[in-house]
């Protein structure tokens, strides 16, 4: 049987199986299929390995095949029409955990809303949009306990967008599936009237994002949460990782990793540029979540585990043309400013006929439960007038109760049936667009000043309005033993000269810093009181350069109402790619006044590209504009050579709620250590 003959029956069993169930024999017996029932059973495995759910079932004697899912964005031979654009824009969330206290459904509804606004191909949920089924000993920190309630719940309360919604299942929808009252919710959520909701698998799933070339693996990770963020994630990242070409079971490579489950947002992007060839060099990204930490986990011991609160835009780019490939971009959205407590209850509506008295008791009791004394003090009146106040509230229609165990009042609230979502205008009233690039190392002989030129012509291209470099500019000389023969430019002036040839004029202003203590070029300081750098700049500026150099290898600048942080640290890069990036922020966070500090740091030194949200900051490891020396070589590391392109909103009270981001790496020079054994042996045959 040919591949066109065997891809004819295949598509005959769908369209038997689209219209009802069938048995073996069925299918087997149909004119078009005619084969053995044994040749049945290869073709509707491979239609399942395309992504097509059909299930099987005894009925009697008879055993019957059933279609339950079509596969999301099957792969075509050739273009679909959605790729004749552009791009393509995905929508991802995670960890709703809806039915839970700390859910925070106005916040998803912002997110769809922010998905509709971006005209978004689709929705797709990493893992726990419901709660689960309650852990032993907190039931309390959930108000729907049954996956029945919290599958109505999703199916009422959850918007619904002009867009399909696609779950993947985490490990708080299969929490459902174990023990003898095992339930599929997926079933519960995804039938009439929420056809828009559609499932999409359990924990893991491989999905083509519009192109053969452009498939990303989509993971709704779970379980223990290390202090570095990226942890997890790398470990993600590299168990997709294989040397291997499998024989029996080949597909196209993907292009990215995207995580749910993690409470943060990450990027840890491809080292080079994109390439058929590069199967296992991919970006790794964990995307925020939307709901609030519980009061248990509040009061746990484990650093690092309140959640960034937002979601994630994917945005994956094609060449008009061509139609072509040519890479993701990200819009990560934090909206953790804006999280309510008790958002699964309604807001308590304020009567007309309420008196300030009234009013002030009702306002405070929506916060949490009072005591009588607390009441007393807020009215300035005493504890027998609350009392009356509280019957006359009581008798209009408000549910105050006293709770005897806590001798306060309490107020209760219906469940919120209709979520609102947030004014999307406020959020973004300043945007900002950078340009970050570091260790450039003029003078080293793996120097890269031919991609000067081309940074200078990215950051025109994409309108940037400030160009961030992030120190170690020259490569100084006499840091170590035998530099000299490592140098193509040796000395303070050669390495000055070497870069004002290469370096095109700079309209856009660039900020910089430089080495720490008796590194790079901070050696001609520590050796003879020269500041390079500083030279450099004045005299750039006298050639109509438009360069600020803050100082030193840390400094700190504001734009538009905004500070912003530069590093140039020492030491190395540990496994954890994320824990350079927390530490640095916890250390400006500490010392930060309210509204006021930087909003984001970027950190040179590292030659590595990665990127997180945390603590209402933005962290950026930036990569450089060198090859791989011999001393990255023998830490077992690779340098990472690319720019940030990086487009950064605020609202008005200085709140960062967006960062687009697009990573350019680019391409290392051919090792010159490597030859052909092949070659050397056919010249002496």
């Amino acid at each position: 049987m040919t591949a066109e003959e065997r891809e004819a029956k295949a598509n005959r069993i769908l369209k038997i199986l689209e219209k009802a169930s069938a048995s073996i024999a069925v299918l087997s017996n149909d004119s078009e299929i005619d084969l053995p029932k044994e040749e049945i059973f290869p073709l509707i495995d491979e239609l399942r390995q395309k992504g097509y759910l059909i299930t099987e079932k005894k009925v009697g004697n008879q055993r019957k095949f059933k279609l339950k899912r079509q596969p999301l964005l099957a792969p075509k031979p050739s273009l679909p029409p959605i790729t004749k654009k552009d791009k393509i824009e995905f929508l991802f969330m995670s960890d709703l955990a809806l039915g839970l206290k700390a859910q925070q459904i106005d916040l998803a509804a912002t997110c769809l809303k922010i998905g509709e606004q971006r005209n978004v191909f689709c929705n797709i949920i990493l893992g726990n949009l419901v709660a689960g089924k309650p852990t032993k000993g907190r039931e309390r920190e959930y108000f729907l306990h049954t996956p029945a309630a919290q599958a109505e719940y999703v199916r009422t309360v959850f918007p619904k967008a002009s867009f399909n919604t696609f779950l993947l299942n985490g490990r708080r929808e299969m929490s459902f599936k174990k023990g003898k009252d095992a339930e599929n919710i997926e079933s519960l959520i995804c039938k009439k009237p929420r056809t828009d909701i559609r499932y999409l698998g359990d924990e893991r799933a491989v999905i083509p994002i519009g192109h053969k070339d452009a498939k990303v693996a989509v993971v709704a990770a779970g379980g223990v949460q290390a202090y570095t963020k990226s942890y997890p994630l790398q470990g993600i990242i590299e168990n997709f990782q294989e040397a291997v070409y499998y024989m029996y079971e080949h597909s196209e490579p993907f292009r990215a990793v995207v995580a749910g489950g993690l409470h943060t947002g990450i990027l840890l992007p491809r080292q080079l540029p994109i390439s058929d060839e590069r199967f296992n060099d991919y970006d790794g990204v964990a995307i925020p979540s939307l709901r609030r930490i519980t009061a248990s986990q509040t009061v746990s011991r484990r650093r690092g585990a309140m959640p960034v609160l937002g979601c994630l835009v994917m945005v994956a780019n094609f060449d008009k043309k061509t139609g072509a490939f040519s890479g993701f971009t990200y819009a990560f959205y934090d909206l953790t400013a804006y999280f309510k407590d008790n958002d699964y209850q309604k807001d308590v509506d304020l009567l007309e006929d309420l008196s300030e008295e009234e009013k002030k008791i009702i306002m405070r009791l929506e916060e949490s439960p009072a005591r009588r004394g607390e009441l007393s003090n807020l009215i300035r009146k005493s504890v027998a007038h609350i009392e009356s106040e509280i019957k006359i509230l009581q008798k209009k229609g408000y549910k105050i109760w006293m709770n005897e165990a806590r001798q306060a009042f309490e107020l209760t609230r219906d469940i919120k049936r209709k979520a609102v979502p947030l004014d999307l205008d406020s959020l973004f009233t300043t945007k900002i667009r950078f340009l970050a690039t570091a260790d450039w190392h003029i003078g080293h002989k793996n120097d890269r000043v031919d991609l000067i030129r081309k940074t200078i012509k990215i950051a025109n291209q994409r309108k940037v309005e400030a160009i961030i470099n992030c120190g170690n500019l020259f490569e100084g000389t006499d840091n170590y033993l035998g530099q000299q023969h490592d140098l193509v430019a040796n000395g303070a002036d050669a390495q000055r000269k070497r870069l004002m040839k290469y370096l095109p004029k700079l309209k856009i202003p660039m900020v910089l810093i430089s080495s720490p203590g008796k590194e790079h070029d901070a050696i001609y300081w520590v050796r003879g009181g020269h500041n390079v750098v500083e030279t450099f700049v004045e005299i750039a500026t006298l050639r109509g350069h438009k360069i600020q150099y803050l100082g030193g290898p840390q400094g700190t600048f504001n734009f538009k109402g905004m500070q912003f942080d530069l590093q140039h640290p020492k030491g190395g890069l540990p496994y954890g790619q994320s824990y350079r990036l927390q530490r640095r922020i916890e250390a400006l966070v500490s010392a930060m006044e309210v509204i006021k500090g930087a909003k984001a740091t970027f950190i040179g030194h590292l030659h590595r590209a990665a990127y997180m949200q945390y603590k209402g900051m933005a962290g950026f490891l930036v990569p450089c504009l060198e090859d791989t020396t011999d001393y990255i070589i023998g830490l077992d590391k690779l340098a990472e050579l690319g720019v940030w392109v990086i487009e950064m909103a605020f609202d008005d009270k200085k709140n960062l709620t967006k960062v687009e981001l697009e990573y350019i790496p680019f391409e290392p020079r051919e090792s010159l250590n490597h030859a052909d054994l092949d070659d050397f042996i056919n010249k002496w045959k």
